[in-house]
Formats: C-alpha cells, sequence, structure tokens
C-alpha cells in the first residue's frame, strides 16, 4: 500500500515531492490503516465469539455419548494403575469409542440419538430454572429408554461376538490418544480384557431387559427372534 501511494504520487509531481506532499502520503497511509486494524480487529472478534460459541455448543451436546459412557465409567482408571490392571479402561479410548458409534449408528442416526438426548436435557433445565444437573438427567426415564434402545442396538451387531471384538479393539486403538507423560513399560492398549469390560458395563441392562416378559415381547417384535437370540447370547457373555 505504501508502495501504491508514493507510485501514484511521484506520477502526479513528475518525480519531485515536496515535505508537504511527503506530510500529505503519511495522512493518508495512517487512514489506511486504521481502516486495516479496524477490520482485523472486527475479523479476531468475530473469530473470538465463533470459536467461543462452538466451545459452548459442545458443552451443551454430546449427552446421548455422555450417556452411553456412564454406563462404564466406574470401569476408568489412572495411567498407574492400568499398568497392574490393563484390563480397566483409559479415557484416553473414548475417540476411539465413539468412532465405533459412528460407524455402527451411521452419522444420520447418531444424530438423531444425540438430538432425542438433548431434547431430555433441555425438558430438564427448564423445570429446573436453567441449571443442568447430569446426575439427574441420568436418572430420567426417557433418558434411559435411549440408552438401552442404543444398547440394544449395539449388542445386535455382535451376532459373530469373537469378530465384532477383534474389530471393536482395532476400531479403538487406532483412535487413542497417546499418554501424556511416558511411564515404563509399554503404554496402555485397548485389549480384550478391556474391551469385554466396557462392553460388561454397556450392556448392563440388556439382561435384565430380555428377563422382563412384557419387554422380551415388545423386543421380539421391535428386532425378531433372530436378533433377539443374539440379545441373549450377548447378555450371557457380557452379563
Amino acid at each position: 500500500m505504501v508502495m501504491q501511494l508514493l507510485t501514484a504520487k511521484l506520477r502526479a509531481k513528475d518525480g519531485k515531492l515536496t515535505p508537504a506532499d511527503v506530510k500529505e502520503m503519511g495522512d493518508a497511509f495512517r487512514r489506511e490503516l486504521k481502516v486495516i486494524e479496524s477490520v482485523f480487529l472486527d475479523a479476531i472478534k468475530t473469530y473470538t465469539l465463533g470459536q467461543a460459541a462452538e466451545r459452548e455448543k459442545q458443552n451443551r451436546t454430546h449427552f446421548f455419548r455422555r450417556l452411553l459412557v456412564r454406563k462404564f465409567e466406574d470401569r476408568f482408571a489412572d495411567e498407574r494403575t492400568l499398568r497392574e490392571r490393563p484390563e480397566m479402561l483409559s479415557r484416553r479410548m473414548l475417540p476411539g469409542f465413539f468412532n465405533m458409534l459412528a460407524v455402527m449408528f451411521g452419522k444420520p442416526k447418531l444424530e438423531n440419538y444425540e438430538k432425542q438426548a438433548e431434547k431430555v436435557a433441555a425438558q430438564l433445565s427448564r423445570r429446573s430454572g436453567g441449571d443442568h444437573d447430569w446426575s439427574s438427567f441420568y436418572r430420567t426415564q426417557e433418558a434411559s429408554r435411549i440408552a438401552l434402545q442404543a444398547e440394544i442396538e449395539i449388542a445386535s451387531y455382535f451376532r459373530d461376538i469373537e469378530k465384532r471384538l477383534n474389530w471393536m479393539i482395532a476400531v479403538v486403538n487406532s483412535s487413542t490418544i497417546p499418554p501424556k507423560e511416558t511411564a515404563a513399560g509399554e503404554p496402555w492398549v485397548f485389549n480384550q480384557p478391556a474391551a469385554e469390560n466396557l462392553l460388561t458395563g454397556l450392556f448392563r441392562d440388556v439382561g435384565p431387559a430380555l428377563k422382563q416378559d412384557q419387554a422380551r415381547q415388545a423386543l421380539t417384535k421391535q428386532v425378531g427372534t433372530e436378533t433377539l437370540e443374539t440379545l441373549d447370547k450377548v447378555a450371557r457373555r457380557f452379563g
């Protein structure tokens, strides 16, 4: 921009500049600089507000994912404990678990589950005057229904349990976050005992539901006898 102003002024003055010309150019440049600064600050403000809004949105979403993680969160352990008990779970595997859900459900169905869970949370928040209480959300009958429905759908994928377990382990490990600090020995990985431990927590409501005659009849109509047999097998294995 400085070169443009200088070139234009030199052409207008036949290559000769006076002190007044230099002062005029400086004033023009400072005016342009203020415009640039204003635009730049507006862009930064817009970006910052957008980032804050996105973070706030993220805090208000993923209710469904939290609902499922709740089923096995008592199995999480710190890195030191994991070295002694590798069948326990690390929170570093959650991105892989979420990827597994995305593959199993597909994006539209996963978003639908999220909307259902978010609706429950919004209703609860309105009743409590805007306060958000996760424990109350987890205890609602509607949230329990959503979780059970998702658990049954996930369990139906385990017709061939060993094959699905191996697939699950590969998917989760492909997205497991590396540990922040290196420690003696190999870092924790999502192995078969850990996968079975997770599924035992995740499917904790499937077995009891299958034992209720009314629920079992409803499930038979919903998923069919073949899938119901798969659910029985999963409940026996991870019950």
